[in-house]
């Protein structure tokens, strides 16, 4: 049986086992690729984190019959830009030296960023997946929503930590507010583009959550993304990606991914649903994820404190939201 027909007959098999697989095997493999070189490793990761994204760029292309290649022109527009971002963010953001390992790094990461970029920009008229990363009609609220829930979730966690007795963290250590604030800016959107935001949720989103919400429950979706969500980030932890000193603290990191990645996921479904598909916000949403954990003054007690808020807040919308109480056929991309 041909790739092609294979997408076409099991594409949620297809676009699992593709995912798993580009960056399982990317992962396993970056301690050994990059010769012991921290930096390449590091940037060698970053490119795994762009399967799902990618998988469901390739399944959607094969199940149309349009070629995986490029417009050439376009690519090379969005390598320049990414590559630009990784020259802004490989001193800054990474904190790291530039050196030949490095900027090989850098060509791959900006390579496989430039392709889904480009892809989405071509092909954002010819099928809704691309469209919905592009879209931006939805009520405004929903924006709100998706730039301030967590960074206000994870402050009032911080506050009450702080209420406590704890010292309120540092904001701006010795840089200026307005360093502070532009460096952020320029923080925010390397996250979006090459930090994981664009090469994951137009896969567990765009592709797999639209895939299930036209026959399953939509609190089960959540919950069961949630998980594979969480199982697919597992060699990172062994891989020595967050520097864990030990097995026992890579164990207890894995483990600790379910617990605030299956309310994230919940929050993203629903996040999802109610802006009628927007894979856009999601993308925002996550993006605000990553920049509370990176740039705000937080407690590792009041982060604790906010996935409880998470926790009761999913609860909340599972029993109380309408569109979670029932299947919606509203939106169905995969089939279109």
């Amino acid at each position: 049986m041909s790739m092609s027909m294979m997408v076409e007959r099991y594409p949620i098999r297809m676009f699992l086992i593709l995912t798993f697989g580009y960056a399982w095997t990317i992962w396993s493999l970056s301690p050994l690729l990059s010769f012991g070189h921290q930096n390449l490793q590091t940037l060698l990761d970053l490119t795994g984190a762009f399967g799902p994204s990618l998988m469901a760029i390739i399944i959607v292309l094969l199940r149309e019959n349009k070629q995986l290649m490029p417009d050439m022109k376009v690519h090379i527009s969005m390598f320049v830009l990414s590559f630009s971002m990784l020259l802004f963010a490989v001193p800054t953001v990474f904190a790291m030296t530039f050196d030949v390992p490095t900027v090989i790094g850098m060509l791959l990461l900006a390579d496989v960023s430039a392709y889904v970029l480009g892809m989405v920009i071509v092909l954002k008229d010819k099928h809704a997946l691309f469209e919905s990363a592009l879209s931006y009609v939805y009520h405004k609220r929903w924006v709100f929503i998706a730039l301030l829930l967590f960074p206000l979730v994870m402050v009032t966690g911080t506050l009450i930590d702080v209420l406590f007795g704890a010292t309120w963290p540092t904001l701006f250590d010795e840089q200026s507010p307005l360093v502070f604030i532009i460096s952020a800016l320029l923080t925010l959107v390397v996250i979006t583009v090459i930090g994981g935001s664009l090469g994951e949720e137009l896969g567990w989103r765009g592709f797999l959550t639209d895939a299930l919400i036209a026959d399953h429950h939509p609190v089960l979706i959540g919950l069961l993304v949630g998980v594979l969500w969480s199982l697919w980030y597992a060699p990172l932890h062994f891989n020595g990606f967050y520097e864990t000193n030990s097995i026992e603290l890579a164990y207890q990191g894995f483990l600790l991914r379910f617990v605030w990645h299956i309310p994230l996921a919940f929050l993203l479904t629903w996040l999802y649903i109610r802006s009628k598909a927007s894979t856009l916000l999601v993308i925002i949403m996550h993006t605000s994820v990553k920049g509370s954990q990176m740039l705000m003054p937080l407690t590792t007690t009041g982060v604790d404190v906010g996935i409880l808020i998470l926790v009761v807040f999913m609860a909340m919308i599972a029993l109380f939201d309408p569109l979670m109480r029932r299947k919606n056929k509203a939106r169905h991309f995969l089939y279109k």
